[in-house]
């Protein structure tokens, strides 16, 4: 039980009514603020990664339109040139006249390479250097079975002689001898060329064949690839991107990293497959992607990916382009996600620091309102500790809130009643306190003359008692007199302890911060110190009752004796 009490009378933990107002309107500016900032930091990244998709979208559209735009041509002059050899437009014998063909669809064409060779050893090429210049290539008896190579005009005549070369054989390479072999128009393989390895092409082939079905020679034109190199260089994708193209073997044919897409070993041209590149962000790209779809010719849609290369995020993206003629390359791109992230990062700096600038604001404000609410609640506590005190001049300002304002006005009238009633109370007590003492000394004195004059004799005790009925009477009034100066006392007592009880239930109905601030438990000591008075005045009148009855007792007793 001991306990159990102890325990049930242990204070209970409360907190001011500042921190009640403050923290509930602070702690739901922190959130929105948090939340603000997350969703500032959420979007950004969404943005990173929309920007990401659409440039990986807009630049593997570029090089599918250049791809589309000049490769589908190879195949078209090609036919052009072979139905003008079978018309007889074009004289297949007359290389000077195939040169000059050759030529004019070059200038007007960008293409970089268009040819005619024949089994016996006859070849008529047009070239396109670097510089946009064009040379046209001889190989014939009248050259002497060499490479002669001579300037084009503007009219595609032959300038001056410039070099002679020796030991081309064009039938070994891939654009004839598979041609040949197969005996249907094809794109050859992508190959060096053997007099300039440094260039890589593809070629569209069409072998020639007479009304008898024999092999004439094969037509050819050429996309010089490593010219896509440069495109792709120029793409503005972004600072740190790489884009290449590759085959579904995996060789690597373009790339926009400073690299060429081939190895020399021994002076002589080889393919580079894209995991071996000299560029860590390809390497990483294609070993990603090889480990992901294991071979590169499951990849048969457009893929947007993201991995990690050189502990970087990436974004890819991979597609593949084909032609009707049975090309299939492969387009990927590789962009870093810092290359986005500088303008998204300000802008959710921006957003942050505005955040914080609105919860300083927010938490300032807050502050400010609840100091103006908490002084009228201080001054009515402070009033009621005063007024619990024995202070009875106790007055709480006015204040510009309607609800304390009230609270203020209900307590000033309560505190001006209890005065009232406090004082009236001190003035009864005091009345009451001298009538009871000299009531009570006229009493004993009474009762002492009466004790003497007990041995008279019994004339004389009659004559007593009759003056003891009298005395009895004298005295009855008094007592009764104070009696109801009692019980009105006792009244008035009570009114106040009703009032007080009251305005403590008034206090009740207001919210808990604000019953907390009054301090409830002072008005429990007044009303308390109020009860105690009024079991002294119940106590004052129960003595007084015992005085009389005994008093009209020993009358009693005197006038049976």
């Amino acid at each position: 039980m001991t306990t159990a009490s102890s325990q049930a009378a242990a204070p209970k933990r409360t907190i001011s009514l500042q921190a009640a107002l403050v923290l509930p309107f602070l702690l739901a500016i922190f959130g929105a603020v948090g939340m603000t900032g997350y969703l500032a930091i959420r979007n950004g990244q969404q943005t990173v990664d929309d920007m990401a998709l659409r440039l990986e979208q807009s630049t593997s559209k570029r090089i599918e339109q250049r791809l589309d735009n000049y490769l589908p041509l190879l195949p078209k002059l090609t036919k052009i040139n072979l139905d003008a050899a079978q018309s007889g437009n074009l004289q297949l014998a007359n290389l000077t006249q195939m040169g000059r063909v050759f030529c004019s669809q070059m200038q007007n064409f960008e293409i970089g390479y268009a040819a005619f060779a024949n089994p016996q050893g006859d070849f008529i090429g047009v070239e396109r250097l670097a510089t946009g210049k064009l040379l046209i290539n001889e190989q014939s008896t009248r050259t002497n079975g060499k490479l002669a190579v001579y300037p084009a005009t503007a009219n595609c005549d032959r300038g001056p002689l410039q070099v002679t070369k020796d030991g081309y054989d064009f039938r070994q390479e891939s654009w004839y001898n598979e041609t040949r072999q197969a005996k249907t128009p094809l794109w050859s393989s992508i190959y060096n060329w053997e007099d300039k390895p440094e260039i890589l092409s593809v070629s569209f082939n069409h072998p020639l064949y007479d009304a008898e079905k024999r092999f004439q020679g094969v037509i050819s034109s050429d996309f010089i690839l490593t010219q896509l190199s440069g495109f792709l260089r120029d793409l503005e994708v972004s600072q740190s991107s790489r884009v290449f193209l590759i085959e579904r073997s995996g060789n690597l044919i373009a790339s926009s990293a400073d690299e060429t897409p081939y190895k020399l070993l021994n002076k002589t041209a080889k393919r580079l497959p894209v995991e071996e590149s000299r560029d860590a962000v390809i390497r990483g790209a294609a070993a990603y992607l090889r480990g992901k779809f294991e071979n590169f010719t499951q990849i048969d849609q457009a893929q947007s990916l993201q991995t990690r290369i050189q502990g970087q995020m990436h974004y890819l993206h991979v597609s593949p382009w084909r032609d009707e003629q049975g090309l299939d390359w492969l387009i990927v791109m590789a962009v870093p996600e810092s290359d986005f992230l500088g303008t998204v990062q300000a802008n959710t700096r921006q957003t942050i620091f505005l955040c914080l600038i609105a919860l300083i604001v927010s938490t300032g404000i807050g502050l400010w309102t609840s100091r103006g609410i908490l002084r009228p609640i201080r001054s009515i506590s402070q009033a009621s500790d005063a007024l619990a005190h024995g202070q009875s001049e106790v007055a709480v300002p006015e204040s510009n809130i309607t609800e304390l304002n009230r609270v203020a006005q209900s307590f000033n009238d309560m505190a001006q009643r209890l005065s009232r009633a406090m004082l009236k109370l001190q003035t009864d007590n005091q009345t009451l306190g001298d009538q009871v003492e000299e009531k009570s000394l006229a009493l004993a004195e009474a009762v002492q003359r009466i004790r003497h004059k007990q041995g008279n004799s019994a004339q004389k005790q009659r004559e007593q008692r009759v003056k003891l009925m009298n005395l009895s009477m004298q005295i009855g009034y008094p007592v009764t007199s104070m009696q109801g100066e009692l019980g009105s006392a006792h009244a008035s007592l009570r009114g106040v302890l009703e009032e007080l009880l009251d305005y403590r239930e008034q206090v009740k109905t207001l919210p808990l911060e604000l019953r907390q601030e009054i301090s409830s438990v002072d008005l429990d000591l007044l009303i308390a110190d109020l009860q105690k008075r009024i079991i002294m005045l119940e106590q004052g009148s129960h003595r007084i009752d015992d005085l009389s009855s005994n008093l009209n007792q020993y009358i009693q007793q005197m006038q049976e004796g």
